[in-house]
C-alpha cells in the first residue's frame, strides 16, 4: 500500500479513547514511539473532524450527522452492532427519534466544537444535531445546558444504563 502512495502526502495516526488509555499509549509507544494519538468522540463523523483538524482543515460542512432516526432505520447501511435503545425527545417544539448514544454524540460535537478554536461548522440537514445548532445560534448557553432536550412519553431506565451512570440522560423533565 505504501508503495502506491509514493510521492503523496501521507499522514498516519492512531485512534485513542479514554477507555484503557494507559495501555493504548504503551502499545503505540512500543510500536511507533512518539506517534500521534487522536481522540474523537462517539462516531465516525466526530473522529473525522479531529483527524481533519489535525492535518489542517478549519472549515467543516457536515452532511448526514443527524443524530436521529428516520423511518425506524438506525443506520444508513448495514451495521454489525446491536440496535440502540430508542427514545423520543423534544427540542424547541420539535420531536426527534433518537438514542442515548446519539444524544451523547451531540454532546461530543458541541464539546469538540468548543475546544477546536479557529474552526467553523455548518450542519446540513433537518435532524437533531441541526436543531441543537439552531438553538446554539440563538442562545449559546441554552445549547450547552444539560436541559437542552426533554423526553417525550414514558422514560424507561434499563438496569445496565443505571449501573453505568447513564441514567442522567434518562430522567423525565
Amino acid at each position: 500500500m505504501f508503495d502506491e502512495l509514493e510521492g503523496r502526502r501521507v499522514v498516519m495516526w492512531h485512534g485513542f479513547t479514554d477507555d484503557d488509555a494507559g495501555n493504548q499509549v504503551a502499545l503505540v509507544d512500543s510500536l511507533e514511539p512518539g506517534a500521534p494519538l487522536l481522540g474523537g468522540g462517539t462516531n465516525v463523523g466526530m473522529r473525522a473532524i479531529t483527524v481533519a483538524r489535525q492535518i489542517g482543515y478549519r472549515r467543516f460542512e457536515l452532511h448526514g450527522m443527524d443524530c436521529c432516526y428516520r423511518d425506524e432505520e438506525q443506520w444508513a447501511g448495514e451495521h454489525f452492532t446491536k440496535k440502540q435503545y430508542p427514545r423520543r425527545v423534544e427540542v424547541e417544539g420539535r420531536i426527534f427519534e433518537t438514542s442515548d448514544q446519539m444524544l451523547q454524540s451531540t454532546d461530543d460535537f458541541f464539546n469538540t466544537m468548543n475546544m477546536l478554536g479557529g474552526c467553523s461548522f455548518k450542519i446540513y440537514g433537518d435532524g437533531l444535531l441541526e436543531a441543537r445548532m439552531q438553538m446554539f445560534m440563538k442562545d449559546h448557553s441554552k445549547a450547552f445546558n444539560q436541559g437542552w432536550w426533554h423526553p417525550v412519553g414514558v422514560v424507561n431506565v434499563l438496569p445496565e444504563r443505571h449501573r453505568l451512570g447513564l441514567y442522567h440522560t434518562l430522567r423525565a423533565a
